[in-house]
């Protein structure tokens, strides 16, 4: 040992040996290149010194938050960090922190293990979330899934054998030895749906607890993978003691070769039952695996839910019986007790609530050797015609004439096993969810099942290929091409718009059509999607207002994106949607559709032309990030170098830079450092105009998405300069018109507060908190909107803009109402609001377009 270190200080700097991290002397201490796997850290950030009880180690980038990702990723626990054992206090102590994560990386949940446990126990857990930096405990509603999932995912892919058994520390002890693990913490934890990101596995080896409940549960999980896994092994260690589990196993020198079999239960564990001679008894449990097994001499009856539909432990309704051909219902006749009306077993097999309090099933039958599952409506599955005419083309396997036994049968079964069947959360669109989550791709463990036919395709495209590594080598190439880098950082910046407080915005890149346009839009869709052509992550600008608005429909903090503004079919769609896009929502429509849906995004967009060039409203360049510069230059050899490589891998740095985004909110002020952060870049692109200071919001996030996934090796190479930022974006120009980008805010805060316009929205006309902001006025049949001087000012001062200064502009474009008071001419008429007679400033519905007075 280093006379001048102690034991714990040797062990950190031989594990930065080991991982192949330079370390030197400084200051008494060391610094070193960090262990965490996160970091790529090319100039020592990390220090390590002597405590007084041990090792402090500390990195400069990850900050304290980043230590656990330190030390697992040197191969460390915690207590390696210490000289000399500690003393185990009598009072629990978090010991180890387990993170669940979703199959993107994202972390779904907490799982502390603490020594010694409340009542005597040697351990207990403790699981939670965490909450804007707070632990809040309990996971009621939360979409449980196994531990490492990730890892978990890429095991089936490639056909690799993965083991399950109970608890983390048995998960850690196989990963020593180069096996993948996964758990799902306790026996207690184990749900059903964690069955279905088993499927297409190649082999899965349980390995039980040494005592009955251990071996019970591991069956348990058995039978709900029977199906879905081509080989299962169920296995406990050679250590005969109770409870001694394949920690204690390898811990005393035995290999995986030395594990012991556990009989399979044939009667547990068929793929498919054969139907029944004899009727159920009813009222029992169709499967019932927590039951010792039934005598040789009794016949075997029913269907196995658990093996077709990964349920456990549901009970069929009196009166009904289900067999391998379908579902029938008793008649009470001697001749013929049982009528059939469904031609293959159809339960429900999960129930959801999306964000808005809407609920929906999962139902599932068997269709030959394939089980199909189809999420509906609650308020569908209560009416059988209108169920059978949804799930009809589906292979729903009923008749329109058995509709109203269909769904009496759905009610029933759910009803009887409401606390057997997983309740989880619905997402409706891809990105942030209202309790904080973030849905990057279908795949991650929570049910997605969005609102219009046409987003699936789109949906289905935000999944991960290849690898990351391969995907960050080709970004690489990208270092001395400044387009697709600001491509790439709009795709990553679009997670950063809600937490910031900032609307939808446009960037745009045009250039002649053999310059690498749509090769640049690839690059920033490959950051979370396919971004090949028949993916559909890319759409084009041929369809509909209504079709483009569902696109942006499907997303909440993640890209859109659009190629080929030529193809537009009418060029006012352009122009519509570039004034809509940062009202973060969509025209309200009727006709039985969904009015103004919403959207958080950042459209990136490509064409030949700029599509500032298809809008007259001189105020959507404020809305618009546009360059016209060939995305690769003459580099043909690059850009196709690149394609290739995005193509076959995509999909990996969107999710780890959410997370990262997730990680840094969730600290005491971490929202608050992150637009501290934004507020010091966007002062540095305000520029000398007010369309400059109106865009500099939208380049700062840009600028602050590149800066934070280069820091944290995301991207290879270092941000552009800010120098480069205020070439590309931050110039005055033609369509710098002051009194036209200040209506501009005033239509956007109209738009944003209509509430507050006389007479209110509500039946009572109540005046909001902050007073009325105006009135609506109609005159000639046309309307009118009226808003009160000083709350006119007030806005305009917020946007940077003097009234007096646009006033003039404003009369000159027929904006105001001309009116004639004791001989003067005004713009200030006299208007009544609520009862009393005040001047307002009257905006023509030239002003303000007729979709905003339309909706005021």
């Amino acid at each position: 040992m280093n006379s001048t270190t102690g034991a714990a200080i040797d062990r950190v700097l031989n594990a930065l040996s080991s991982s192949g991290l330079n370390y030197k002397a400084a200051g008494g201490g060391y610094e070193a290149q960090c262990g965490n796997p996160m970091h790529t850290d090319s100039t020592p950030s990390m220090s390590v010194r002597q405590g007084n009880l041990g090792a402090v180690i500390h990195c400069h980038v990850c900050g304290e938050e980043g230590k656990d990702d330190i030390i697992t990723g040197l191969g460390l626990t915690k207590a390696d960090l210490f000289d000399q054992p500690l003393e185990r206090p009598e009072r629990p102590q978090v010991v180890a922190t387990y993170i669940y994560e979703q199959a993107d990386s994202s972390e779904a949940y907490r799982r502390d293990r603490r020594e010694p446990g409340k009542d005597g126990k040697s351990k207990d857990f403790m699981q939670y979330r965490m909450i804007n930096g707070r632990k809040e405990y309990g996971l009621k509603d939360v979409v449980r899934v196994p531990w490492r999932l990730p890892q978990l995912v890429e095991a089936v892919k490639n056909g690799t054998e993965i083991f399950w058994n109970e608890g983390e520390k048995c998960v850690q002890a196989l990963e020593k030895i180069g096996k993948v693990a996964t758990t799902a913490g306790g026996a207690q934890d184990w749900r059903p749906g964690m069955a279905t990101w088993f499927d297409g596995a190649a082999k899965v080896t349980v390995i039980a607890d040494n005592d009955e409940p251990g071996i019970k549960h591991a069956r348990k999980v058995a039978a709900a993978l029977k199906g879905r896994v081509r080989e299962i092994r169920i296995v406990r260690g050679a250590v005969d003691r109770p409870k001694a589990d394949i920690y204690d196993h390898l811990a005393a020198g035995y290999t995986l070769d030395d594990l012991v079999d556990i009989p399979d239960e044939p009667t547990r564990l068929r793929s498919v039952p054969n139907p029944a001679p004899a009727p159920p008894v009813e009222g029992t449990s169709a499967r019932q695996p927590d039951r010792e097994p039934e005598p040789a001499e009794r016949p075997r009856v029913g269907f196995d839910l658990s093996a077709a539909f990964g349920l456990a432990g549901c009970t069929i309704p009196r009166g009904y019986r289900i067999t391998a051909k379908g579902v029938d219902q008793a008649t009470g006749k001697d001749e013929a007790p049982w009528s059939r009306f469904t031609y293959a077993p159809i339960v429900v097999t999960s129930a959801y609530e999306d964000p808005d309090g809407e609920q929906s099933v999962q139902l599932s039958w068997t269709d030959r050797d394939r089980t199909v599952s189809k999420v509906v409506a609650r308020d569908i599955a209560k009416r059988g015609r209108e169920l059978v005419k949804t799930l009809g083309s589906a292979g729903l396997p009923a008749i329109e004439g058995d509709a109203r036994l269909l769904e009496r049968w759905l009610a029933e079964f759910e009803a009887a096993n409401i606390h057997a069947l997983p309740r989880e959360m619905l997402a409706r669109n891809l990105g942030w969810q209202p309790d904080g989550t973030f849905v990057s791709s279908p795949d991650t463990g929570i049910k997605l099942e969005v609102r219009y036919d046409e987003q699936r395709l789109p949906a289905q495209a935000f999944h991960s290929s290849g690898t990351f590594d391969e995907w960050r080598k080709a970004v690489g190439l990208l270092e001395p091409h400044r387009v697709p880098r600001i491509v790439i950082a709009a795709s990553l910046a679009s997670p950063l718009l809600g937490p910031l407080g900032l609307d939808s915005f446009t960037v745009d890149v045009s250039s002649r059509s053999t310059k690498g346009k749509t090769t640049a839009l690839q690059c920033g869709c490959s950051v979370w999607a396919d971004p090949s052509e028949n993916a559909s992550a890319i759409s084009n600008w041929r369809g509909t207002v209504f079709a483009i608005e569902k696109r942006l429909n499907l997303v909440r903090g993640l890209p859109t994106f659009l190629d080929e503004t030529m193809a537009v079919s009418d060029e006012t769609i352009i122009d519509y949607l570039l004034y809509q896009l940062p009202m973060q929502k969509g025209k309200d429509r009727s006709g039985g559709y969904a009015g103004a849906l919403p959207w958080q995004t950042i459209l990136l967009s490509s064409g030949e032309r700029s599509i500032l060039s298809y809008t007259r409203n001189q105020g959507a360049a404020a809305r618009a990030l546009c360059t016209t510069e060939a995305p690769f230059g003459e580099d043909g050899d690059t850009a196709r170098q690149v394609h290739d490589a995005v193509f076959a891998n995509y999909g990996h740095a969107g999710p780890r830079f959410v997370e990262l985004v997730r990680k840094g909110l969730a600290r005491d002020g971490g929202r608050d450092r992150l637009r501290a952060r934004h507020k010091a870049l966007a002062v540095q692109f305000r520029g000398d105009s007010a369309m400059t200071g109106r865009r500099a919001p939208m380049v700062a996030v840009l600028a602050l998405a590149e800066a934070m996934a280069c820091e944290t090796g995301l991207l290879p190479y270092d941000p552009l300069p800010v120098e480069t930022w205020n070439e590309m974006f931050t110039t005055g120009g033609s369509t710098d018109n002051q009194p036209e980008l200040a209506m501009d805010v005033v239509r956007e805060y109209i738009a944003a507060h209509s509430a507050e316009l006389y007479p209110g929205s509500g039946p009572e006309e109540r005046q909001p908190v902050r007073g009325w902001l105006g009135a609506v006025k109609h005159r000639d049949k046309r309307t009118h909107i009226a808003i009160l001087p000083e709350r006119l000012r007030g806005i305009l001062h917020d946007a940077d803009y003097q009234l007096d200064a646009v006033l003039g502009g404003w009369i000159a474009a027929g904006y105001l109402v001309e009116a004639v008071d004791r001989g003067r001419t005004t713009y200030r008429p006299s208007v009544k609001i609520d009862g009393h007679a005040t001047r307002c400033f009257l905006f023509t519905p030239t002003a303000l377009g007729e979709d905003l007075t339309e909706a005021a």
